[in-house]
């Protein structure tokens, strides 16, 4: 059985928190949107994770945070890159940080 992949680009502002808050909404509603569509949304937290991509985004320059891989196991969600199982589907954010004033 072969896997699909999707990749998200996107860009956060390293200036204001809000762009960090939408930022990690959007990537949570993405996870979503792509765990129902392969039938595991009730193995994945959404508050939690939002919580957890707002630190991650905020301390960007720690942990620097530029890929997020997400994939669809045998019935399982998993967040990272040490994925063990059958694979059935990738989700990848690629994250670019910009300086500056963020602009809506």
């Amino acid at each position: 059985m072969s896997s699909e992949s999707q990749v998200i680009d996107m860009v956060v502002s390293g200036t204001e928190v809000r762009s960090i808050s939408e930022v990690a909404s959007r990537i949570v509603q993405e996870i979503l949107t792509f765990a129902r569509k392969h039938g595991v949304e009730n193995q994945f937290d959404p508050q939690r994770m939002e919580e957890d991509l707002i630190i991650f985004l905020a301390k960007r320059r720690i942990l620097n945070l530029t890929e997020l891989r997400v994939s669809v196991l045998d019935g399982e969600v998993e967040v990272g890159d040490r994925i063990t199982g059958g694979r059935k589907a990738d989700l990848i954010f690629r994250i670019t940080y910009k300086e500056g004033v963020y602009r809506k």
